[in-house]
């Protein structure tokens, strides 16, 4: 699941209002998702997921919080991404292995000036997607965060860190 912290950051960069619609790439437990269903509640919110394990928690957890605003797309990314017109906002938490398709259906449906975001806990996928920024024009921001949680060891307290996340976010010109 994609931690709170960095969840908010992301979508607090990708300047959500309540009209616009958005896609999750790998939307895994649906943390994302959920989040910006409850930003957009006059929009859409497409998600894409093809792990059943997850896809059976993003569905408890899109009934737990009452979200009438999310389609769930139980594929591979980028297979049926074309079905959902252009969007205003993407955000890719997974690739499964697939980034160089994804990023170039994601710019083929996001709209002029739309924004697209993403995490990586790899080097590689994060280099592949600068590499694409770069060479489609792209206004881009990058991060790396690091989140550690205060955790009660003794009687004192010991800062336990969690993996970094490369943050990426863009917006097509």
């Amino acid at each position: 699941m994609t931690k709170q912290e960095v969840r908010w950051t992301t979508l607090v960069k990708m300047k959500l209002t309540s009209q616009m619609v958005f896609l999750d790439i790998g939307g895994g437990s649906g943390s994302v998702s959920v989040q910006a269903a409850k930003i957009l509640d006059g929009g859409k919110v497409y998600a894409i997921e093809s792990n059943p394990d997850a896809v059976e928690v993003f569905r408890q957890n899109v009934t737990r919080f009452e979200l009438k605003n999310v389609e769930l797309l139980e594929s591979k990314a980028p297979d049926g991404l074309d079905r959902i017109g252009k969007v205003d906002r993407i955000f890719i938490g997974g690739s499964g292995g697939n980034i160089d398709e994804i990023l170039k259906t994601c710019d083929g449906i996001l709209k002029e000036e739309g924004m697209m975001a993403a995490h990586f806990i790899t080097m590689e996928n994060a280099m592949h997607m600068l590499s694409f920024l770069k060479e489609h024009s792209y206004e881009y921001e990058i991060m790396q965060m690091s989140v550690a949680r205060g955790k009660s060891v003794g009687g004192v307290t010991m800062m336990q860190a969690e993996n970094p996340v490369f943050v990426m976010v863009a917006q097509k010109q």
